[in-house]
């Protein structure tokens, strides 16, 4: 089934990124590590792609390939968000920078990777020239990685630092600290023995065709991988939909020059890995290291998971064959294209109960988004609106659009205590505001006579203030529990009228929920 054009938005915006390998105009992070690889830890890190945890939610894939001397090597992307990065004044006459620096290491320790080495990377921040050049791309960076590798199966823990964070950044110059990212992942295996074999697959974003010289068969492009590979553009996430209705997948053939074989391409549904398209062509591989493109329509796929898979499989009889496979995810929405997925996750929490919340948690981008599908047409039919259409998602929307305007986001991406009520229940019907409290106006004093006995019973009080506490404080109140954003999420039980009091205990200007007279939203 098509998807709609209402339907057309997207999640994680790893698929925005722009590589630079080739001498373009639009930059990319780009660096080498030569590094070896370790055995796997033994809680076993995430399946790739990997969104990092921290204040840098970088995106990260890896795949198995061999170099020109047939070493095996491990060719990490990653999609670093432009946003999450400060960008430094250039020396007079050039353009402003970025300056970052890549750790990679094992898991266990053992010293496999080189522990201890690592990469400084300076690259330019223009980007209102990458913007006007194509819109909702510059958004991001690619930045890559080639280390050897003597093993299959691996895990590694790969960290980026902001090296200029410390200078644009109070609290990190304060404490000595750089603004980081990290992920941890598993080498993907490839099906290669003895220089015989496919290389792990790469999802892209896009390819210069001009590179690949064999040329078309069908939906497959061919080329000489030494010059095929930098003429790519990764898409670490591997999300396609929205922004990209054509998904491409890149391996290489090793050791099969002359051999005359079959090319396949088969979509499968995931999880329950049932065949959605196929696709063949037939040939003699021209080089002993061969670039394929496979190239794929996605226009009527529904939001979801897919496995690709792509085959080569030699026409002598006992020629044998050879497979990569990897995910991908199809997304048709904006939200998810433009937000983390820390921010739907926290996003979730007003919608979710703590069982539903781990499921959703646990999905990849696709099954996610088609859950919120499901959820918002069940929440629209309980109020009398259209499916996927109706009030109530469109409200949410709104809600957190004023919120983001309002209030900045956690360090980690999740909603304030004060975007979350305001998204769950509208704005206020009356507030106060005390920036400079005073005498019988300091938290302590007001938390007494706010607060009375019966009510601070009922919800189990609000935590003791010394009267002498002068955090700045703000106070919510709504009359008849205020417009909930899903009817019954409020409840019937409990007060008529709501009261949420906010205290920038810190002094950071993040205002944190100290006391509700509602059992939900309290801390």
């Amino acid at each position: 089934m098509k998807a709609p054009a209402k339907r057309r938005a997207r999640a994680i915006a790893p698929g925005l990124l722009v590589c630079a390998k080739r001498a373009l105009a639009r930059p990319a992070l780009c660096a080498c590590l030569v590094l070896a690889a370790l055995p796997l830890a033994a809680q076993g890190p995430g399946a790739l792609p990997v969104e990092a945890a921290g204040e840098i939610p970088f995106v990260l894939d890896a795949a198995a390939l061999l170099d020109e001397a047939g070493r095996a090597q491990v060719y990490f992307t990653l999609a670093v968000p432009g946003e999450a990065l400060h960008c430094a004044p250039g020396p007079p006459g050039e353009v402003d920078r970025y300056e970052v620096e890549l750790q990679l290491d094992n898991l266990d320790g053992s010293g496999g990777l080189a522990l201890g080495r690592s990469q400084r990377i300076t690259v330019p921040c223009d980007r209102e020239r990458l913007e006007a050049e194509e819109p909702g791309r510059a958004a991001h960076r690619l930045l890559f990685l080639n280390a050897p590798w003597e093993g299959q199966g691996e895990g590694f823990e790969l960290r980026l630092l902001d090296l200029e964070s410390t200078r644009a950044g109070l609290l990190y110059h304060i404490q000595g600290s750089h603004k980081r990212g990290l992920a941890r992942g598993r080498v993907p295996r490839a099906e290669i023995v003895e220089g015989r074999g496919l290389s792990g697959t790469i999802h892209l974003w896009d390819a210069q065709e001009e590179a690949f010289a064999e040329g078309w068969w069908g939906d497959f492009l061919l080329g000489r991988a030494a010059e095929a590979r930098p003429a790519v553009d990764p898409n670490p996430g591997r999300v396609y939909g929205l922004r990209r209705r054509t998904a491409r997948a890149y391996v290489e053939a090793y050791g099969l020059e002359g051999e005359e074989v079959r090319l396949r391409a088969l979509l499968r549904s995931w999880p329950d890995g049932a065949v959605m398209a196929e696709r063949r062509a037939d040939g003699v591989l021209p080089w002993e290291r061969t670039a394929i493109v496979h190239r794929l329509d996605v226009d009527e796929l529904e939001s979801g998971a897919y496995e690709l898979e792509l085959r080569v499989e030699s026409r002598r009889g006992g020629g044998g064959a050879w497979r990569s496979a990897a995910r991908l995810q199809v997304l048709w929405r904006e939200a998810s294209w433009d937000r983390t997925g820390a921010e739907l996750l926290s996003e979730a929490r007003l919608l979710l109960d703590e069982g539903d919340l781990e499921r959703f948690a646990a999905l990849e981008p696709g099954p996610r988004e088609a859950f919120l599908d499901s959820l918002w047409g069940d929440i629209d039919g309980l109020i009398g609106g259209p499916l996927q259409t109706g009030p109530a998602r469109a409200l949410f929307e709104e809600r957190l659009r004023a919120a983001d305007a309002r209030f900045p986001r956690l360090r980690s991406g999740g909603l304030s205590d004060r975007s979350r009520v305001l998204i769950r229940y509208g704005e206020p019907d009356e507030f106060h505001k005390e920036l400079a409290p005073t005498d019988e106006t300091l938290l302590g004093s007001f938390l007494g006579r706010e607060i009375g006995d019966a009510e601070r019973s009922e919800t189990g009080g609000a935590r003791r203030r010394t009267r002498h506490d002068d955090s700045a404080y703000e106070v919510w109140y709504y009359m008849n529990r205020g417009s909930p954003l899903v009817p019954d999420r409020g409840g019937r039980r409990g007060p008529q009228t709501l009261k949420f009091i906010f205290a920038d205990r810190m002094r950071t200007g993040e205002y944190r929920l100290i006391y509700t007279n509602t059992l939900e939203g309290r801390d």
